[in-house]
């Protein structure tokens, strides 16, 4: 399905008016865990306005980045909601379950031997002898 602001309101994103030499609000959601140091993915509309009003680009997909602190990188553009949803989901780890509040919640790391690897195997014990 198209990315629409609608739907992103509804997943936990939340904007801030256009700043200067920007033309559509940026949308930002943020992650929750305190070791993530800041980390938030941060849309907007494509294209500009021309002087007529006209939405010039505005098939050419989202912007996507990836942030932390004041510091970003644009990922790629994006045209459908799940392309964000897979995005949030490769950085959490797990399955999102979006919420108006935002603030996605980061899987922890593991820090049993008997870790489940990313296919769902367990990992064998290993045994240090000297």
């Amino acid at each position: 399905m198209k990315i629409t602001e609608q739907w992103l309101g509804e997943v936990g994103f939340k904007y801030r008016e256009p700043g200067e030499r920007q033309q559509f609000r940026h949308w930002t959601l943020t992650f929750s865990e305190p070791d993530d140091y800041g980390m938030y993915l941060e849309t907007t509309m494509p294209g500009w306005l021309n002087a007529t009003g006209e939405h010039v680009g505005a098939d050419s997909g989202w912007f996507l980045w990836l942030g932390r602190e004041h510091k970003f990188i644009h990922l790629r553009h994006v045209h459908e909601q799940e392309e964000i949803i897979a995005i949030v989901e490769a950085l959490i780890g797990q399955k999102w379950e979006p919420t108006r509040a935002g603030h996605v919640r980061v899987r922890k790391h593991i820090a049993s031997s008997e870790a489940p690897t990313p296919s769902g195997i367990t990992a064998p014990k290993t045994e240090v002898t000297e």
